[in-house]
């Protein structure tokens, strides 16, 4: 099998799709349960299914779990010998000082079960928000926990009511109404800080939000940066050499 990092498409080694590989929680292998003593599959906590291991299949057992469930959810490790990884350079070369990971979620529910397992969530914006879409949020980050709170209706647009006797001032706006559709990115995203990273740590972003360039040439096209080394100084991110820092519209909890 062929997977291409980029466009997260899996491809049979005859170049025939056999899926889109997507986690709307954003989780990675180690993340997931080992509660299958029969097999390497893993269970999702958070979705409650059973995630099917690649490692050893061969395109065509690939191409029969995908026809018995098209929705099948998979993923791989690094000791995969049956699956070709086809990465941008960057993320090829990966973190070789082994650096601590800043991992990425890039949707509401992974970023709410990403600060129950502990982790800071600094969130940022995501390109341009559609005009119009299937769906509409207004998102708030709480200041001192940095619990995040949305809404999708209009007629519930605060995280508290009114008349609480918790402080109104504790809530402070990510991103007023806007719609998000299915066919393009999520417009916001959150970089995730375990909670124990300690300040003026080097780290490693693994996937980065913010269009950095990575290289231009004569006629103006560029090619952005997809992951880099980093530095967390207790408060904010910095992106390797280019020393951008990253400032979330929200106080980290």
């Amino acid at each position: 099998m062929i997977y291409d990092a980029h466009s997260s498409a899996l491809y049979a080694d005859d170049g025939t799709f056999l899926h889109t590989v997507y986690c709307p929680m954003a989780l990675t292998p180690d993340q997931l349960d080992a509660l299958y003593p029969d097999s390497g599959d893993r269970h999702c906590h958070q979705c409650k299914r059973r995630i099917h291991r690649l490692d050893g299949l061969s395109d065509e057992q690939a191409k029969a779990l995908f026809r018995a469930d098209p929705r099948a959810c998979i993923f791989s490790t690094e000791k995969a010998r049956n699956i070709v990884f086809l990465h941008r350079r960057e993320q090829r070369e990966g973190n070789r000082e082994g650096l601590p990971v800043i991992r990425t979620a890039r949707n509401l529910p992974a970023m709410k079960a990403a600060h129950q397992q502990g982790f800071r969530l600094l969130l940022r914006e995501v390109g341009t928000a559609p005009e119009e879409g299937e769906i509409k949020y207004i998102v708030y980050q709480h200041r001192h926990t940095g619990e995040i709170w949305w809404s999708s209706d209009l007629r519930d647009a605060y995280p508290i009511e009114r008349w609480s006797d918790q402080d109104p001032e504790a809530w402070e706006l990510v991103k007023n109404w806007f719609y998000a559709r299915s066919d393009q990115p999520f417009p916001l995203a959150a970089y995730l800080i375990p909670k124990d990273l300690p300040p003026h740590t080097s780290v490693f972003i693994e996937d980065v939000i913010e269009d950095e360039r990575l290289m231009s040439w004569n006629q103006g096209n560029s090619e952005r940066i997809h992951a880099t080394e980093g530095f967390w100084t207790g408060s904010a991110l910095r992106l390797g050499s280019f020393a951008v820092e990253i400032l979330p519209p929200a106080r980290t909890g």
